[in-house]
């Protein structure tokens, strides 16, 4: 509610202070419009012409008096006022719609769709003329403030405050429009054709038949630890090739250290999103983000402006509010079929392999930073690693026992599109307790790993290892020193 209100500050402080201005510069405008009819026609006749046909505010719209200056700057100030409270209610109301607009797309993600993907675009449009209306608003009540108050003023303070509104409302617009729909993704990995892995393709096949869902039309492996499928526009590193539709990627120190069933859970669970359509929605919802994210960057870029960054900070405040709610609705949604996409899993598998798999992703998955640094440590003293997936697997089965694993129920296994319920609450949807499971877990190790699948993993896993050291050279993190480097077994 304090951030609320805080919004409602930034979004009205301008208006406010037009208002406030415009009714002072009013009220002197009136005042000296009577000392002029008393000093001309007595007391009497001012005070009838502070009303009726004689007021200043009557007077002031007659035809032949367009060209007066004292009435035309009467005029710029009632025009003051008027935008001002204009711009008051429309800041008023922009953040109430957008709120109530998140409620209801909570509900389904069509109605998500159908209230935040053309409102990003009318929140934009009507930004602009917000930003552009409080640059006015700003630079004319400064205008009127000190030429009321010090009879001069100060220009190139008053005119850059209108040009940083002007600018930053235009990059903000542009930018936000210039979101493409099709979204593109790039993975560092390598794509795996059927003929090179039969058995590994045959068995996502077996997976999605048993679901009912597609079969992606291409699997990438790589170290990332993580898993996920995707119908955005793909180009893999290091061959630069591009695909689009269907896509699974698996994470190979990941697929060493699961067990087949485990595994096939996994991967139930990433094509449950294929048959509930996720994938096909978080591409209709990126350009949402993708687009108010740009917007705000744009509006950022321009905060250096001085006393001109006042104007574009409501704008600024508005679209974070408009992010904000809309992560809200599509993480509530994003939830439920995440759940879903677990029931999807056991149906593949069984619900035990799930729950230990997410364990282990749990755990795990922040150890791949610690590898990375013993990687960028080697080329500093003049050797390289061979196989960094075996390294992380390994690294993860000295450290694969009960505690470790159950220390991270609480987290959410990170996802490079959507948001994931913790792990303790996907235990919960499938019927266990986590003081229940930690109870009855036996730790097997690795059992039947489902690295089986590949035919010659390590030969990917060494080919994926060399670019990750020369990406780790070319960015800097790791200077090899004189000589010949010298390789490191994994």
């Amino acid at each position: 509610m304090k951030r609320f209100g805080l919004l409602l500050l930034i979004i009205l402080a301008i208006p406010a202070f037009g208002l406030l201005v415009g009714s002072f510069a009013k009220f002197q405008s009136e005042s000296k419009y009577f000392d002029m009819v008393k000093e001309k026609w007595g007391e009497e006749v001012a005070k009838n012409a502070t009303v009726g046909e004689f007021s200043l505010e009557k007077v002031s719209q007659r035809s032949e008096l367009a060209n007066d200056a004292f009435v035309q700057n009467y005029n710029h100030v009632r025009l003051l006022q008027k935008g001002s409270l204009a711009t008051l209610v429309i800041g008023l109301f922009l953040p109430l719609i957008i709120f109530v607009a998140s409620l209801f797309a909570a509900l389904h993600r069509r109605i998500l769709l159908l209230l935040f993907a053309p409102g990003l675009k009318v929140v934009l449009v009507i930004l602009f003329a917000v930003i552009l209306a409080q640059g006015a608003i700003a630079t004319y009540g400064l205008f009127v403030l000190e030429t009321t108050l010090l009879n001069r003023y100060h220009p190139f303070l008053i005119g850059g405050i209108g040009l940083a509104a002007a600018v930053g409302a235009l990059s903000m617009i542009v930018e936000g429009f210039s979101i493409s729909k099709r979204v593109t993704l790039n993975i560092e990995g390598l794509r795996l054709s059927k003929e090179d892995e039969p058995e590994l393709w045959e068995f996502v096949s077996d997976i999605a038949k048993k679901l009912g869902a597609k079969v992606p039309k291409n699997i990438v492996v790589g170290f990332e630890p993580n898993f996920f499928v995707t119908n955005a526009d793909v180009t893999v590193y290091p061959d630069g090739s591009k695909f689009s539709e269907e896509t699974l990627y698996l994470s190979l120190p990941f697929v060493r250290i699961l067990s087949k069933d485990e595994l096939k859970a996994v991967i139930g669970h990433e094509l449950g999103h294929f048959r509930g359509e996720d994938t096909k929605y978080s591409l209709k919802f990126y350009p949402i983000y993708a687009g108010t994210e740009k917007a705000v960057q744009a509006l950022m870029s321009n905060f250096d402006n001085g006393a001109g960054s006042v104007t574009i900070l409501p704008g600024y405040a508005v679209l974070m509010f408009f992010m904000e709610r809309f992560a809200v609705a599509e993480s509530k949604i994003s939830r439920v079929r995440e759940l879903q996409a677990d029931n999807a899993a056991t149906e593949a598998s069984s619900s035990h392999a799930l729950i230990c798999s997410l364990l282990k992703l749990g755990a795990f998955a922040p150890l791949w930073p610690s590898v990375q640094k013993v990687m960028a440590e080697s080329l500093n003293e003049g050797k390289f690693m061979i196989n960094a997936s075996k390294l992380f697997s390994e690294s993860a089965v000295d450290c694969l026992d009960k505690d470790t694993l159950f220390n991270s129920v609480n987290i959410s296994i990170p996802h490079p599109t959507d948001s994931h319920p913790t792990i303790s609450q996907r235990m919960e949807n499938l019927g266990f307790s986590v003081d229940g499971f930690k109870a009855t877990y036996a730790n097997q190790g690795v059992s039947d790993s489902a690295i089986e699948l590949l035919s010659n993993p390590e030969e990917i896993e060494k080919a994926l290892t060399m670019f990750e050291l020369r990406v780790l050279l070319e960015l800097g993190h790791a200077k090899l020193p004189q000589g010949e480097p010298t390789p490191l077994e994994a």
